[in-house]
């Protein structure tokens, strides 16, 4: 395997950049340049080597030609090494449209766009490939499938940039060993930057080596290809060569390379069989509702946020997006959302007017829920898979189920970090937090429904049959079962020692945690949203009442206008609204600072989480809200 570059492989002089005020790039950016040089070339763009846990399924059929075949499919995960024995994480999405377009800096996308024409941008055919390295380093290589084969459109999250125009071709259409082709053009707007390359495909006669030693598998109509690419700026300035030569392999992608920027070796191999470890959880945990709102808490000022994704050459651009599924917050603070545009998980961490993207991923399929678990980012997809990613977004397992998991996976409590998961087929089933591995499994005996809830060393389920049953956290052993009804909204809390459910036939019920006995009951009207146990008193909200519940027999205590969204304990909750948000005390329901959401926010549906002191709403139509209480 090759070496990394040496200390005296360092490029003084300056790119040019397109982001005003972009930082020089000196001695001390030696290994990005080089890094970033190379994923321009075929193999690092692309994406490298494959794992086994990888979407069980074809690519779509689609443009490219025989050279299509190469690319692995949407969704799917591979790993690699780099000449340094560093692993990198890739995921692979697959679009149509103009949607892929929507993921890349505005710089990109306009260019991208301008030379496509809007036309031929609405049936283009897109393969992304994101990167993700073991300090946290990403990349993005967007490459497009056309009837001449697979080709680099553009390069960013890196300290350098690339936007091909013609787009760089990597595998034409009809390669086969033999084949030779070039290709000159700009690679980055206003012909900044100018690209000449040149290729020859050869049919690898044995298997290469990979980090270890041993040879790496290549199953049938695995293609080599040199490559030599000269990146320039006119006039002199800057200049870079790579040469490099790739072995590809059906469905995997490029699974070894050698190569050299300007007579420095650098390279990769496949990783087979890769088992990441989890880059270590934040060491601080953001505080919680519960710990700093007091009962005198207000409602302060606050609105709806900018959204802003930042590039390292490409410089700060504003974004947005369509968010159906409710989001989740890591335990650092962060707000976990599922973009509609592209089926990409995102994390953003949220300040007083603007929220900052800091990773996304693409688990495959379209995401219908979103969690979190110690320092795990969890998401279920359409593929009936719950795949989880590390604090540096990258991909650590997936796990199968047997039906979609469309409630989020929640935390178990004893300290573990392990994950329990409710499925539409009724199984509660408890997932390892290091590999993924199946802990136990429990049928419900019927099929499952709505949110999970775990206090007091259980899980608490409810299913299609209108039954709550609360299964022991150590084994999923049945610990209780009642019959309240369809529920529609499930709370449970362990120090109230209370299990509190809203019925779709407008019942609110409240049962014993340890015995599942029912302690009282009511009714009240409308479609049931929300439902929290907070302090001595349950909160329940429907979308035409609000109520305040004694915590011991239900005996209302007080009442008011329903809502949207419901979130809070102890000392106070939260309700929002169609047309504002409400800070109420838990207590007696006493109203403690109301703020009107502006009339563009409306939306078909809207979902609101605590992070830390402050209630967040997000729309469906993309708005993102924001108010601190103090």
């Amino acid at each position: 395997m090759t070496t990394g570059a040496p200390e005296s492989a360092r490029v003084p002089e300056e790119p040019p950049s397109p982001r005003s005020g972009a930082p020089a790039l000196g001695a001390g950016r030696a290994r990005a340049l080089t890094v970033v040089a190379w994923l321009v070339t075929p193999t690092l763009a692309l994406a490298l080597g494959v794992a086994l846990e990888a979407a069980d399924r074809e690519p779509a059929e689609g443009l490219g030609g025989a050279s299509a075949r190469y690319l692995p499919a949407e969704g799917d995960r591979t790993t690699a090494l780099d000449a340094d024995g560093r692993s990198i994480v890739t995921e692979h999405a697959r679009s149509t449209g103009i949607e892929a377009l929507l993921t890349a800096p505005t710089l990109v996308a306009s260019s991208l766009l301008g030379a496509l024409g809007e036309e031929d941008a609405m049936r283009a055919q897109w393969w992304r490939a994101e990167r993700v390295e073991e300090d946290g380093a990403r990349s993005t290589s967007l490459h497009r499938l056309s009837p001449d084969g697979v080709a680099l459109a553009a390069v960013w999250g890196g300290e350098l940039g690339f936007v091909f125009e013609p787009h760089l071709p990597l595998l034409p259409a009809g390669v086969r060993p033999g084949s030779a082709w070039s290709a000159s053009g700009t690679a980055l707007p206003g012909e900044a930057l100018a690209y000449a390359a040149e290729f020859s495909a050869w049919s690898p006669a044995e298997p290469p080596l990979d980090a270890a030693g041993d040879p790496i598998p290549l199953t049938g109509g695995c293609l080599g290809v040199d490559a030599r690419l000269r990146i320039s700026q006119p006039g002199g300035g800057f200049e870079r060569q790579i040469d490099e030569s790739t072995v590809w392999c059906p469905g995997r992608g490029a699974v070894w390379s050698s190569a050299t920027v300007d007579g420095v070796a650098v390279g990769f191999t496949e990783q087979r069989q890769a088992r990441l470890v989890a880059a270590r959880a934040p060491s601080a945990a953001a505080p919680s509702w519960r710990d700093v709102v007091e009962q005198d808490a207000r409602l302060g000022v606050g609105g709806q946020l900018e959204r802003i994704v930042q590039d390292p050459f490409f410089g700060a651009a504003a974004t947005d997006g369509q968010y159906s599924v409710r989001p989740a917050v890591t335990a650092d603070g962060r707000l976990v959302v599922a973009n509609d545009r592209g089926d990409d998980l995102e994390v953003w961490s949220l300040a007083a007017t603007t929220a900052e993207l800091d990773l996304s991923a693409h688990p495959g399929g379209t995401i219908v829920a979103v969690g979190s678990a110690g320092g795990l980012v969890l998401a279920a997809t359409s593929l009936r898979r719950i795949v989880a990613y590390d604090p540096l977004g990258r991909r650590l397992w997936s796990t199968p189920t047997d039906e979609l998991v469309l409630a989020a996976p929640v935390a178990v409590d004893d300290g573990s970090g392990d994950v329990v998961a409710l499925t539409r087929a009724g199984s509660v089933v408890r997932i390892a937090a290091a590999d993924g591995g199946e802990v136990w499994r429990t049928s419900l005996g019927g099929d499952g429904r709505g949110e999970l809830a775990v206090a007091g060393g259980q899980v608490l389920a409810s299913d299609e049959r209108g039954r709550v049953s609360a299964l022991r956290l150590a084994d999923g052993a049945l610990q209780w079962r009642s019959e309240p009804g369809l529920v529609d909204a499930l709370a449970a809390d362990a120090e109230a020692g209370v299990v509190a459910v809203a019925t779709d036939d407008g019942a609110v019920v409240l049962l014993g945690l340890e015995r599942g006995e029912e302690r009282g009951g009511t009714r009240m009207p409308g479609i049931a949203t929300g439902i929290v146990v907070a302090g001595d008193a349950v909160v329940a909200l429907t979308d035409e009442r609000l109520l305040v519940l004694d915590a011991d027999d239900l005996a209302v205590r007080w009442s008011g206008e329903g809502g949207a969204a419901l979130l809070g304990e102890g000392e106070a909750v939260a309700v929002v609204g169609a047309a504002d948000v409400v800070l109420r005390s838990s207590a007696d329901g006493a109203e403690r600072g109301r703020r009107e959401l502006p009339a563009e926010a409306l939306a078909e549906s809207r979902a609101a989480v605590a992070v830390g002191a402050a209630v967040v709403a997000l729309d469906t139509d993309g708005g993102l809200h924001r108010w601190e209480l103090e």
